[in-house]
């Protein structure tokens, strides 16, 4: 009788995780990425920064971006002793000033709905962004997108081991040349190519 309950118990259990899982698998993914964009409330950075919005409005203020507010992916922006959510849906672009100067321009470029960074631009309207949510940080972090002229090209590579090398990947399948990481010894060497 034992015996019985057992095995029908570890036949449940069995069958009830299968079932699980492919109803987890069901929610949506991208929020459940985005928690690794800013996964914690407790370490927000501002910047210095003007939120342009959809409707040409223009906020100015500190300004924390790709925040979770309400299953939505938001900027918060500080002024005058008020903090504000804004849903990245309704901002254009953000742009983020550092003490030196340096200014960094976020922009939705998905539906998706989150603000990737704009980390290189050239003459030959090709723009590089990626999900870093450090304006200031001249590394390639997250996901990676190259603006060719109008055609959004997603670098990412399961199996490449990082940002830089999915984008050395993308540059090597377009140019038919084997490129490796030694052959950049810095980003800006890998951008200079595009």
């Amino acid at each position: 009788m034992r015996s019985t309950f057992f095995k029908t118990s570890y036949i449940l259990l069995f069958l009830f995780i299968p079932i699980a899982t492919i109803n987890g698998q069901n929610h949506e993914v991208n929020l459940f990425t985005t928690i690794f964009i800013n996964n914690s409330n407790d370490n927000i950075s501002f910047f210095d920064g003007t939120i342009k919005l959809n409707n040409n409005d223009v906020l100015n203020g500190r300004v924390s971006i790709n925040h979770i507010k309400d299953q939505k992916l938001s900027v918060i922006l500080k002024s005058e002793h008020k903090t504000k959510y804004i849903p990245n849906q309704d901002i254009k672009e953000v742009i983020l000033n550092n003490k030196d100067g340096v200014k960094t321009k976020f922009i939705t470029l998905t539906n998706d709905n989150k603000l990737y960074r704009e980390i290189f631009s050239n003459t030959n309207n090709v723009t590089v962004y990626d999900t870093s949510k450090h304006p200031f940080d001249g590394r390639l972090i997250g996901e990676v997108l190259i603006d060719n002229d109008g055609t959004l090209i997603n670098t990412y590579d399961f199996w490449a081991s990082g940002p830089k090398q999915g984008l050395i990947n993308y540059v090597s399948k377009r140019d038919g040349i084997k490129y490796k990481r030694r052959d950049f010894k810095s980003l800006q060497e890998l951008f200079a190519i595009l």
